[in-house]
């Protein structure tokens, strides 16, 4: 059995490739990456198709682009039309913002779509930006804001999708106030699965030093909670805690630093294997979004021994009991999170504490397992319904 995959970027498309394989179907990939960067990142035996003409639009500057997120979801759309009228496959995955014509195309062929949105709805998602913003003082960049145009697209795929993948519950329960009952209906919670490296026994455990060190990784951005990173390194006592942030500068990244003022300098986004290094080097790792579905980072970190400290609206619930493993915090509450810090700081003994919890439930967990299974079972039930 066959299935064929539409995406328009890579973020955990090798996992879905794995996933697919898992439960006997082979993987056809189309998609706007160079062949090269596919090749390199998928497993052995998945066939691949490229269309970069929207991975080549990409590298424009936004002004370019009346609407650049809507322009570059057509570019993709129309690269791959011919292939999408062609199709003969028993299943298609698409991705949410790029996929209007091929879930239309599949639904007059009989062909089930499972549509993979990695964040919450896109109309909470435009709400909470714009929400951001506001917190950070700043005027919105609206070209990195969802525009009404790009929202009624990419709810059409909603609509005409056989199932919709969302990777926590907190993104589900974000679609309740914008979807009608037959798009909840279509919802599949499944966790991304990933691999992570185990520390040696002598790294599992190292008491905090005088000062803390403490980071952010992921995009410098408003829809992060970099600019709330950015007033905590400048407002917490430098004798007793030292930041430090990794990742990558987006068109806001800037006017943050400019705003904040932080005693850092950002270092620029370091290759997956150097990034767990860091990770693990830091005693806490804070992550302040205002909008995420499940931040990739949270486990990563936690793989490491690394106290986490995540907003409320990251996904963090998924991996965080408060107090416990980590802390979780009411996303732009600068006094919640400064309450957190300063008792951190008071009792150091806490992050060896949460360490030790997170070593033994690192141990136990298969996040590549679970993952395969939730993912087997969707495909089971659409491919049964066929």
């Amino acid at each position: 059995m066959e299935a064929t995959i539409f995406v328009s970027g890579m973020f955990h498309l090798p996992l879905v490739c794995q996933a697919l394989g898992q439960n006997g179907l082979s993987s056809v990939v189309h998609s706007s990456y160079p062949s090269f960067k596919l090749r390199q990142r998928l497993p052995p035996g998945v066939h691949t198709h490229s269309h970069p003409g929207k991975e080549m639009l990409s590298r424009l500057p936004g002004f370019f682009f009346r609407d650049k997120p809507l322009a570059l979801s057509r570019a993709f759309q129309h690269d791959i039309r011919k292939a999408v009228n062609r199709l003969e496959t028993d299943i298609v995955i698409g991705w949410a913002g790029h996929s209007e014509h091929l879930v239309k195309t599949c639904n007059i062929k009989n062909i089930p779509v499972i549509l993979e949105r990695g964040s919450t709805h896109i109309a909470w998602q435009r709400e909470c930006l714009l929400k951001a913003y506001d917190a950070a003082g700043m005027k919105p960049n609206m070209r990195l804001v969802p525009s009404q145009a790009y929202i009624e697209n990419e709810m059409a795929e909603y609509e005409n999708a056989s199932a919709i993948h969302v990777p926590s519950e907190f993104c589900a329960k974000s679609f309740e106030p914008f979807a009608d009952p037959g798009v909840l209906e279509k919802i599949r919670i499944t966790r991304y699965g990933f691999s992570i490296p185990k520390l040696a026994a002598a790294d599992q455990y190292h008491h905090p030093g005088e000062r803390l060190q403490i980071g952010f990784a992921g995009t410098l951005s408003v829809r992060k909670g970099f600019f709330d990173f950015c007033w905590l390194a400048a407002n917490t006592d430098h004798r007793k805690a030292v930041f430090e942030s990794v990742g990558h500068e987006d068109n806001d990244t800037k006017a943050i630093l400019q705003i904040y003022q932080p005693p850092f300098t950002p270092h620029p986004s370091v290759p997956k294997e150097a990034l767990f290094e860091v990770l693990a080097r830091w005693d806490i790792m804070i992550l302040p979004s205002y909008e995420e579905g499940l931040s990739m980072i949270i486990p990563e970190a936690m793989s490491q021994n690394t106290v986490v400290i995540a907003s409320d609206v990251s996904g963090a619930s998924e991996y965080i009991k408060h107090g416990v493993n980590g802390f979780i915090f009411e996303h732009g509450n600068r006094q919640q999170l400064t309450d957190i810090i300063d008792r951190l700081i008071s009792e150091p003994e806490m992050i060896v504490d949460i360490q030790q919890a997170l070593n033994e439930n690192n141990s136990k967990i298969d996040h590549k397992a679970i993952y395969f299974r939730q993912y087997g079972e969707t495909l089971m039930e659409l491919l049964k319904n066929r």
